[in-house]
């Protein structure tokens, strides 16, 4: 099956990632810092209506565990609607990330995964490179990186 992924503003993903990754807070308080830099982007598979499946943020920051590392990218805010899970939306937005990336010159790829989507990351090529740790009201997170060829 064929999923597209397409750039979109940080407020079309709000209400999938208050659903899926924040329901303690407010939509309205989703935004991130830096969502108004021009090299943060935000990807999103989208039904046919329009509303947005699946999203991911990513933006140029350095990498906690590899500060050294040049042209390091974050990938955040990653969530795909609980009802589309296992039809390959997330792997097509991971694939767009990467993409991205690559067509950036490469550089460094990371994540701070929660637990329960490691095996997620792994299948995606990221390496698990810290301890658990544990971030208030959302759970057990694992430090996970993926080198991006240009």
């Amino acid at each position: 099956m064929h999923v597209s992924v397409s750039p979109v503003p940080a407020s079309a993903t709000f209400a999938l990632r208050h659903r899926v990754l924040r329901p303690h807070q407010r939509v309205e308080d989703m935004g991130l810092p830096g969502d108004d830099d021009p090299s943060t982007v935000y990807l999103a598979t989208l039904a046919v209506d329009g509303s947005v499946t699946g999203c991911l943020r990513l933006q140029r920051v350095p990498c906690p565990w590899r500060p050294v590392a040049a042209d390091a990218w974050q990938l955040r805010a990653m969530a795909v609607d609980a009802s589309r899970r296992g039809h390959g939306l997330g792997a097509a937005l991971v694939a767009g990330a990467v993409d991205q990336v690559a067509r950036a010159g490469g550089g460094l790829l990371w994540c701070k995964a929660r637990l329960a989507a490691r095996a997620f990351y792994e299948r995606a090529g990221f390496t698990a490179v810290t301890e658990l740790w544990e971030e208030p009201h959302i759970g057990l997170h694992v430090g996970m990186l993926r080198e991006v060829p240009a």
